[in-house]
């Protein structure tokens, strides 16, 4: 039995836990990348060279504005206003610009070949993962009948 349109709960649920399951990688991918960072100086048995460093603190930066969007998300996605949808939307929209402009610096870089090479590979798959949930949210949140039964019955109007 579906829960009535007026409740949390449905697609609404599923969104926030798919933003929580974003939350915990990006934040993994982040710790891993700072202790990568800063263990590097102190590594005497390979060395990393500067694309790897460049490429280090490119995802490091991105890392860090995905989890404050996220935390965000998740921190206004219970409130009940007619306003929320169009706030989250804009976070949405906000997390697919940075997600472009995180895209644009590696291909600038890649193409000037500051960039390993294996590392276009995994940008690729990354940049589409990456764009899904907030796709696929940014849609939910803009054609939802739930959205418009939770938020108000004034949400996008």
């Amino acid at each position: 039995m579906s829960k009535p349109f007026n409740e949390f709960g449905g697609w609404l649920s599923f969104c926030r836990v798919c933003i929580i399951l974003s939350f915990i990688m990006v934040m993994t991918d982040l710790v891993l990348g700072s202790v990568a960072l800063i263990a590097n100086p102190f590594m005497h048995i390979t060395k990393v060279n500067t694309q790897d460093t460049v490429s280090a603190v490119i995802g490091i930066l991105g890392s860090v504005v995905f989890v404050l969007i996220q935390i965000q998300i998740l921190k206004i996605l219970k409130t009940r206003a007619p306003i929320i949808p169009s706030q989250l939307s804009k976070l949405f929209i906000i997390w697919l610009v940075v997600l472009i402009t995180i895209w644009g610096v590696f291909f600038v870089l890649d193409h000037f070949t500051i960039l390993p090479g294996s590392f276009n590979d995994k940008s690729k798959i990354s940049i589409v993962a990456g764009s899904i949930i907030p796709l696929s949210c940014l849609a939910y949140f803009r054609l939802s009948k739930r959205v418009k039964a939770y938020y108000g019955a004034n949400a996008f109007e």
